[in-house]
């Protein structure tokens, strides 16, 4: 696309971008509001090259894996698993402090990896702001959506730390940005329970033997109050 077509495009369109913790529900909430006739979720498109249609669903069809222009915040999780399994044996074998001075052995997921870590980085002072970033950015994820609805739908977890960014891009040039922000929140006990699977099962059981004995305690609290 032109500068020309992006703006106008920029000009008649809200960009609605979903950001929140995983096992938060962001993916169920996509798919809710892309229920509107008025909410193009971002998704194969008719026309397009049909041997990428699995490959989009099987990243949940997120904004951040689907473009080329600013960092994927290690969630892309790039040698991520191969890394974190060396770390694993280097820290029985070299002393700790030898291996925390190496970034890439004190690796976390989750929010470790696209909040914290100091290399992911982007805001609205970014370098990234520019017109070809807006350009290059719009085009990629234009063929996802049905340009022809008024709400383009992008959701990324990450949005929680690229919001500023993503707002300060589409609002380049003009008076205000067409972007608009919506962020789930749930209890991370909740949220940790229905990653169990990612936790490992010792992980699981941890948090769930916690929330055993908070059921227990509310028991025992009323079983208490009703004797006075």
């Amino acid at each position: 696309m032109s500068r020309d077509e992006v703006f106008a495009h920029l000009q008649n369109h809200t960009i609605l971008h979903l950001g929140g913790m995983h096992f938060t529900g962001l993916t169920l909430l996509a798919e809710a509001v892309s229920q509107s006739s008025d909410v193009a979720g971002m998704r194969h498109q008719e026309g397009s090259d049909r041997r990428k249609a699995h490959w989009v669903s099987d990243i949940s069809n997120d904004g951040i894996f689907l473009q080329s222009v600013y960092p994927k915040f290690g969630l892309d999780h790039k040698q991520f698993f191969f890394r974190k399994w060396i770390s694993k044996y280097a820290k029985k074998i070299f002393p700790q402090s030898m291996v925390e001075k190496s970034n890439w052995m004190t690796l976390r997921d989750g929010i470790g990896r696209f909040a914290l870590h100091p290399d992911h980085r982007v805001n609205e002072r970014s370098s990234l702001v520019e017109p070809r970033a807006q350009v290059h950015l719009f085009s990629e994820w234009a063929l996802f959506w049905d340009l022809g609805k008024k709400v383009l739908l992008e959701k990324s977890h990450s949005n929680l730390v690229a919001s500023p960014f993503l707002h300060s891009l589409w609002g380049l040039d003009r008076t205000s940005s067409p972007a608009r922000f919506l962020f789930l929140q749930r209890h991370p006990l909740a949220g940790r329970c229905d990653g169990g699977l990612v936790l490992g099962f010792s992980g699981f059981m941890f948090f769930l033997g916690l929330y055993l004995g908070f059921c227990g305690f509310r028991a025992l609290q009323c079983a208490l109050l009703r004797q006075l």
